[in-house]
């Protein structure tokens, strides 16, 4: 079943309006930063080495997508505590 496609509007709790291109670049981001923190974790860094380790979103970081809503230390953070349970 798709519940997406081409046509589709995204309308986000914040930002503009976004589309399936954009929100497929947005899960693969999650997806990305997601298995570098699971990395981490499982080579036994702390919540701080994490969160202090700015390599981890460095491309993001570059595009400047930690720059607003969220930071990039506080997707880190969340991202750990999230995994880490």
């Amino acid at each position: 079943m798709i519940l997406i496609d081409d046509n589709t509007k995204i309308i986000p709790g914040h930002g503009n309006q976004s589309n399936k291109k954009e929100y497929t670049t947005f899960l693969n981001m999650l997806e990305n930063l997601k298995n570098k923190v699971e990395t981490e974790i499982s080579n036994k860094k702390t919540e701080e080495d994490v969160v202090l380790n700015s390599s981890l979103t460095k491309t993001y970081d570059d595009l400047n997508y930690g720059c607003c809503f969220i930071s990039s230390e506080k997707m880190r953070r969340t991202l750990y505590k999230s995994l880490k349970k």
